[in-house]
């Protein structure tokens, strides 16, 4: 009876041991069942996101200054277009400071930067530091002037020798072909690729018309107002106030030298044709001075940065891009503004102006 009882209490724990391996067995498969479906949502969320696992895209702007409205306007339209794509953008200007510069884009680099953007402070500077950036992997776009010994991975900028071109071509519609006239020309930074584009394409445009003649050139460091200012006060006086117009690389120069003339007590007599549609420059043209400006797709441009930032990003084929010397470049929109436009096509970014 007692043997009995004995095999009975074995059979008992035998089954009860395999009931306690089936349910240990049951509870590590469906363990091991969650923590493979996990790693197939983190796998997969990681695809999504690109590197990072769906963070953001991280993109870095070094830019020379924001002194100037059109710089300002670029950016604002960037970083509409980033918010509207999910990008996190960070913009920075250096006030034309290289080594400020420098220390920017290598915090950039150090926090994680996807894509770089560089309008650098200066040409020559600037080499190594963007270099630098694309040897750790990170895709970098050039807006406005390149950078020397740089192979960016785009090239974003208004086509600066037709930016000069079409100043010229600007003041023949006002001026004519017959009257003759002398023409000042006041360049940026020498050096500088805009500037030098833009002054080759009013020198070339300018030889074209008989009746015009290049009596005075300067180049204005960092394409400055006061420089402009003072250079067309040494114009006035070479030239004993003869002067019929006036080309500025840029609406700053251009400015300066209105002034110059204002001062002088000729502004009257001549045209001044700046570029970059900037604010201060669209009011003279609404107050009635005979002044034109070239607005270069500034808008556009902000808005297309981020756009590419985001194909470059995630390796795509950029469209409406043309080789530059062997340069994958984006051309931006050349629009004149004269007093015969200037309310449609600037009252929606400056309606103040306008009121």
């Amino acid at each position: 009876m007692m043997q009995r009882r004995n095999s009975m209490k074995k059979r008992i724990l035998a089954v009860g041991l395999l009931v306690m391996s089936l349910v240990a067995a049951s509870i590590s498969g469906c363990g091991a069942a969650d923590q493979a479906q996990e790693t197939s949502g983190e796998e997969t969320a990681q695809e999504e996101g690109g590197s990072g696992g769906g963070e953001k895209l991280k993109v870095g702007a070094a830019t020379r200054t924001l002194q100037d409205s059109v710089y300002i306007t670029m950016r604002d339209n960037a970083q509409k277009k980033a918010d509207e794509l999910g990008i996190d953008l960070t913009w920075q200007d250096c006030n034309i400071d290289v080594a400020v510069q420098k220390s920017q884009i290598e915090n950039f680099v150090a926090s994680g930067t996807d894509v770089m953007i560089v309008e650098a402070a200066d040409q020559k500077s600037m080499s190594d530091t963007v270099n630098s950036v694309q040897e750790q992997g990170i895709p970098v776009i050039i807006i406005e002037a390149l950078i020397d010994n740089v192979q960016p991975d785009l090239w974003v900028t208004a086509n600066s020798y037709d930016v000069g071109v079409q100043q010229v071509d600007a003041f023949i519609e006002k001026w004519g072909t017959e009257e003759p006239a002398n023409v000042v020309l006041l360049s940026g930074t020498q050096g500088d690729e805009v500037a030098e584009s833009i002054s080759a394409g009013v020198r070339d445009q300018v030889a074209k018309y008989d009746n015009l003649t290049l009596v005075y050139e300067q180049y204005c460091q960092n394409w400055a107002r006061d420089k402009g200012m003072s250079f067309m006060e040494d114009a006035i006086s070479v030239n004993n106030g003869n002067i019929q117009a006036v080309f500025g690389n840029n609406d700053q120069i251009t400015m300066g030298a209105l002034k110059a003339a204002e001062n002088a007590g000729l502004v009257d007599q001549m045209w001044f044709i700046g570029g970059d549609h900037e604010e201060e420059m669209v009011k003279y043209i609404v107050d009635g001075y005979q002044a034109i400006t070239v607005h270069k797709g500034t808008e556009v441009q902000g808005e297309f940065l981020m756009e590419a930032a985001q194909m470059l990003a995630n390796g795509e084929t950029i469209p409406d891009t043309q080789e530059v010397d062997g340069i994958t470049t984006w051309y931006a929109p050349i629009t004149v503004v004269s007093a015969d436009n200037v309310e449609d096509f600037s009252s929606s970014r400056y309606p103040d102006l306008f009121k």
